[in-house]
């Protein structure tokens, strides 16, 4: 797999774990919010261990001058993908739920 952008998806995949991470913390001072918080630190957390390690292994590969070959940048390209689904909801949603 080419990896071209790996970086950048690494970096938007870092960016929506630290939100649902914190987004999660943040819930569980609201009682309203059971069980949300136990499902969103989860997948936080999730996100930014495929992050952080997806951007590891394609900077060491840059550095030595090699092709990346690893299953890693596949499940990168697909937490990148949930992760623009992710933002698009909580920017969308909000915008829509009034005009509903």
């Amino acid at each position: 797999m080419r990896t071209t952008g790996q970086a950048g998806f690494s970096v938007v995949n870092i960016i929506v774990g630290v939100i649902l991470t914190l987004s999660s913390i943040i819930m569980l001072t609201d009682p309203s919010t059971l069980p949300g918080p136990f499902f969103a630190f989860p997948l936080g957390v999730a996100w930014l261990i495929v992050g952080v390690m997806a951007m590891s292994k394609v900077r060491k590969a840059r550095a030595a001058g090699q092709a990346v070959q690893s299953p890693l940048l596949v499940v990168n390209l697909v937490f990148f993908v949930l992760s623009c689904l992710i933002l698009l909801a909580s920017v969308l949603l909000p915008v829509i739920a009034p005009l509903l």
